[in-house]
Formats: C-alpha cells, structure tokens, sequence
C-alpha cells in the first residue's frame, strides 16, 4: 500500500510537470504566431503602399518575427558578445514595431475614411506620411529611455529629526541591467546620482533584469557610490528570475546593504526594507511588518518593489513608502493600462490615510529600450 501510494503521487506530481511544460510552449508557440501576424500586417500595408510583393521583404520581415524569443532564449542560458549584440538588435527592432503597427491602422484609417480622392492624395503619400511618423517616433522613444531625469520632491514627515532637515534621500528603482543596460548606463546612474548630493541612497528592486550576465562587472561603477547615511537596497521580481543568490552576491559585493524584512534605524528615520518573494501575498506582507514592531511615532520609510496593498503598510504605521515596479507602463498606451491596474497609484506621490508614497516610472526599462510619455527617473525627496 505505502509503495502504491508513492507510485500514484510521483505520477500527480509527473502529470503537473507535464501540463506545466505543455502549456509553457503553447504560451510560447502562441505568442510566436501573434508576432508572425503582426511583421505580416506590417508586410501587407507595405506592399499596399508600394504598390509591390517582394519575397525579400517577406523573408526579412519573418525573419525579424523570430528575433525576439531566440533572442529571449539564448541570453537565458548564455552571456558572450554576440547574445549581447543579438539580444540589444532584437530589442531595437521591436522598438519599432508598436509605431509600426500604429502606422499601419493610421494608414487604413485615413485611405479609407478621409476624402483622399478629393485631396488627391495617393496611397504612397499616406504611407510615407504615416512610416515617417511612426520612424520618428520610436527613435525619439529609445533616445528618451537612456535620457536619465530627476525629480525633485519636497515633503513633511512628523518627527523628522532636524539632522534630516534639508537632506536629501535618493532612491532609484528598475534599473533592469543585463544585456541591453551595462557598465555605462550604470555609470551615467551613478554621475546623476551625485550631482544631487544625498545623505542615503535606495535602490527598490530590479536592479538586474535577469537574464544570465556578469554581475559584478555590471554593478562594479556602483562602488563609487558612498552616501553617508548608507546605500540600501530591496530584492524585485526580476532578480528572482534566475539564481538569484548570483545577484545578491554581487550588490553586497559592491557594498550596498541588502535589507530583508528588516527595519534599520539611520539617525532617527526608520528604513523598513521587504522582500519582493517574502511579501507577495498580502497575509504574508502583513505578518512581515507586524513582525518589525514599527512605532506610529517614529518617521518611517518602507522600501517595497510593488506598490499594492498599500492598506497593510499604512495600518502597521508607515510614514512614506517607496517604490517602482510599474515603470509606469513604460510607453503609452500602456500607462492607460497601468493606471487602471494599480488602481491610480501606479507614478508619482499619493497619500493613502496617514501615509504617504512615491512610486516611481524606473530608471531602465524591461525588454525594450523604449519610453514615450514617460522618463527615466531618479528621485531625490527633500524632507522640510
């Protein structure tokens, strides 16, 4: 009976690897098509415009299709220069494409709803008009995404000691280095940290992107970092993408504190900082911070990569919490849809009851090196 017992579990346990397997290439070979369809509607408008088939066209254009999950699959299992160069072609390219797939609807829209005829206006004028657009569009959106901002913020805690007054705590989130962002986005990170002069610097999550790299060599430029009160940081949900212990090595390596559900008092403010993992689940994040004993009458500052379940951290006594995550979709028009799922809170400062909280667009950004409507942020909160 024990025996057949176990025999029927390790068969479960067989049947959900299976299933989870099965349905990870049916998400893959899902996706693969959706991206097929997409180079082949910007193929069709093309030829519409041009007035011409072209098998050369075809063939690239497929070929561009795969680009994006060869690229995905190969700098999971390797790092070398030609992943690097493949992975940041591939990323460019799908730069391009949401512009792309707007000029193409741009280009129904106005050759069949507007008085073309009219105006004399040829398919190949439209198209132009439409393609030049949408090209200048997306080098504006990868200029705009290296393009690193600050952001001034200005608030009132009770209790800060006068020690803060006048100081300025900086903090960064989704820095997202790997094969696109490396050694010199750190490091022009690090200048614009530094012109702003900060007592204390945090880092709230994503600080690789995940995919295989070299840890160390990329965060080496961090080193130079040396804020008086400390440079801390909390874990996201990238860095849990691969062995994550690689990462944590290499940011206390580069002298940055790693805080763990732990609370940490830096000359009268208290420094929560929690786990990306730990805190998932709302019951879980509460248990966390009831566990920190935090004091309503002592300045606080919680690092937490997401901003959700912001109820819990203002009930266990938070004074301000920061974070990122949302990169506040990155471009538009998925900032409408960020927007709606982090129920407004998804950029900027808010005040949830008694608390207070920042949440920030990022630094980098995750996937493609594109922002429009959006910025690259740093921000620096000066408490009065």
């Amino acid at each position: 009976m024990p025996s057949f017992f176990f025999l029927k579990k390790k068969k479960k346990a067989d049947d959900r690897t299976v299933g989870k397997v099965s349905l990870f290439l049916i998400s893959i070979l899902a996706l693969q098509f959706m991206l097929f369809m997409v180079h082949f509607m910007i193929y069709e408008t093309l030829a519409s415009i041009f007035g011409f088939d072209s098998l050369f066209l075809a063939v690239v254009l497929g070929l561009l299709s795969l680009t994006f999950m060869s690229s995905s699959f190969l700098a999971a299992k390797m790092d070398n220069l030609f992943v690097r160069i493949y992975y940041e072609f591939a990323a460019v390219w799908f730069s391009f494409v949401a512009p792309f797939c707007a000029a193409c609807a741009a280009f129904v829209i106005i050759e069949n709803l507007s008085p073309s005829a009219v105006w004399r206006i040829t398919p190949f004028t439209v198209g132009m008009f439409c393609f030049g657009a949408a090209i200048v569009v997306s080098l504006y959106g990868i200029w705009n995404s290296y393009r690193i901002r600050a952001t001034h913020v200005a608030m009132s805690l009770q209790n800060v000691p006068d020690a803060w007054r006048g100081k300025r705590f900086v903090f960064f989130s989704d820095v997202h280095l790997g094969n696109i962002r490396r050694q010199g986005f750190a490091r022009r990170i690090v200048k614009k940290v530094q012109t702003l002069d900060p007592a204390l610097v945090a880092i709230c999550g994503d600080l690789f992107d995940g995919p295989k790299c070299d840890a160390e060599k990329l965060l080496a430029p961090f080193k130079e970092l040396r804020p008086l009160r400390g440079f801390y940081y909390v874990s996201g949900n990238h860095e849990y993408i691969r062995d994550q212990d690689v990462f944590f090595d290499a940011i206390q390596n580069a002298g940055i504190r790693i805080l763990r559900n732990e609370k940490v008092d830096v000359d009268g403010i208290d420094l929560v900082g929690v786990d990306w993992k730990d805190t998932a689940k709302k019951e879980d994040f509460a248990t966390v911070l009831d566990g920190l004993h935090i004091s309503p009458s002592r300045p606080s500052i919680l690092l937490k990569h997401v901003p959700k379940d912001l109820d819990v951290a203002e009930r266990a006594g938070i004074s301000l919490q920061l974070s990122g995550h949302t990169h506040r979709g990155q471009f538009w028009p998925l900032s409408i849809a960020t927007h709606y799922i982090y129920g407004g809170f998804d950029y900027g400062f808010h005040e949830v009851g008694k608390m207070f909280i920042y949440i920030s667009s990022g630094v980098g950004t995750a996937m493609l090196p594109f922002r429009l409507g959006t910025k690259a942020e740093v921000v620096a909160i000066e408490f009065k």
